[in-house]
């Protein structure tokens, strides 16, 4: 058992068994225990034979010991948050300041662009009215250079 959650899990850096893999085995042995116990309450204290305890091992389905690697994969997540609770907030709270400081940088320039379209548009509006004036009231440029310049045509006497 232990030698098939090794090849299943693979093993460490250091080259031991990986946790989860080990925390399995913790749990499958618990299990045996309790059986091991339940067998000699049962056969007035004998203990069952070694081939009686691998036809328990054999005797389990696949699931089982999926079942008990999902509950060592829940365990030790559950570990890790206890243990890491201190590191995961602080990961937390770096991840709100970045997203601050990434406002800080989105707001001006959202107002230098938005001003800058505003403007643009402004300008633009401001050009079509022109036109639109000039066209409505069949403004004419050299007329209008000639009245600021003074030199009206003569009058007829």
């Amino acid at each position: 058992m232990f030698r098939w959650l090794r090849d299943r899990r693979g093993v460490d850096n250091d080259g031991d068994m990986e946790s989860i893999g080990l925390f399995t085995f913790a749990l499958v042995e618990q299990d045996r225990i309790e059986w091991i116990e339940h067998f000699a309450s049962q056969h007035a204290g004998g203990k069952p034979s070694a081939a009686q305890i691998t036809q328990w091992f054999e005797d389990k389905p696949e699931s089982y010991f999926l079942e008990k690697e999902k509950q060592a994969e829940q365990w030790y997540a559950g570990f890790a948050r206890v243990y890491l609770s201190d590191e995961i907030e602080e990961g937390k709270a770096q991840a709100i300041r970045r997203a601050l400081q990434n406002m800080d940088r989105f707001w001006p320039m959202f107002w230098k662009h938005n001003l800058f379209g505003l403007t643009s548009n402004l300008i633009f509006t401001g050009l079509v009215l022109l036109f639109a004036l000039a066209i409505y009231t069949d403004f004419s440029f050299p007329a209008w250079i000639k009245g600021l310049l003074g030199s009206h045509p003569a009058k007829p006497s």
